[in-house]
């Protein structure tokens, strides 16, 4: 920790942390990228498709970020960059990416699931240069270049969380042979959400009510949305079933 908190001080001496944070990024959405480009062979999608899909969602997906992150803050500036505010709004880009490669939607979303908790595995690594998403003052943790003290590295730990949602999330279609159920992206949103739920307690931001952030009624939100989208996926099933129990 010595060794990290000494990095972040240089960095801040020489002016260094915002162009390392903004590299660290662009770095972030190459792996992305790469990842869904060898990962489309699991849903057998062909090399133009697995560049396609990314170069159709990514873009107006950070358009609807800037919005919705412009409408938070009154219309008075664009906000924060943090993805968890438009993560239950990315089907809809899926639902156009959908038809412009010609594949099944529940195809799409499964696919692109493990690289939205991706974003958040490495995007959140690079935070303690700037300073954001930190957590509350502490003996110990990351040098804070915004507050001037120590806190607590929530960061890194959200990273960790994101880590293990995206192996649940791969698990699960890796366990289902990656048959682009529609499933995946629920059980993203669910697992995703109530993690991060819990882990805005630990940041140290403006809270809403009952210590509870902007962000975490996002999360909240997210595994509402997970949910219902489950259950109507139960009901499908069910209905697929009992028709040829009918017609027999």
């Amino acid at each position: 920790m010595d060794a990290i908190n000494a990095l972040l001080k240089k960095l801040d001496y020489y002016g260094w942390s915002q162009t390392v944070y903004l590299a660290f990024m662009w770095v972030t959405y190459l792996v992305i990228i790469t990842f869904l480009v060898c990962y489309r062979k699991r849903y057998n999608l062909t090399l133009k498709q697995g560049f396609l899909i990314p170069a159709i969602a990514f873009p107006p997906a950070y358009l609807m970020l800037l919005v919705v992150s412009w409408a938070e803050n009154g219309f008075t500036n664009w906000g924060s960059n943090n993805m968890v505010r438009i993560f239950v709004l990315l089907p809809v880009v899926a639902l156009v990416a959908s038809r412009i490669v010609h594949l099944p939607f529940s195809t799409i979303s499964d696919y692109i699931a493990p690289a939205m908790a991706m974003i958040q595995t490495f995007g959140h690594l690079v935070c303690p240069v700037t300073g954001c998403c930190h957590g509350y003052p502490c003996d110990w943790g990351f040098w804070n270049r915004q507050t001037r003290d120590y806190r607590f590295p929530n960061q890194w730990l959200e990273c960790l969380v994101a880590l293990l949602v995206v192996i649940s999330c791969t698990h699960y279609a890796k366990r289902h042979h990656y048959d682009g159920n529609g499933r995946v992206y629920p059980l993203f949103l669910i697992l995703f959400g109530s993690t991060r739920f819990l882990l805005e307690f630990l940041r140290d931001n403006d809270k809403l009510f009952l210590g509870i952030s902007n962000l975490a009624l996002h999360a909240a939100f997210m595994v509402l949305v997970g949910t219902v989208w489950w259950k109507l996926l139960n009901r499908r099933d069910r209905q697929k079933t009992a028709k040829p129990m009918q017609n027999a």
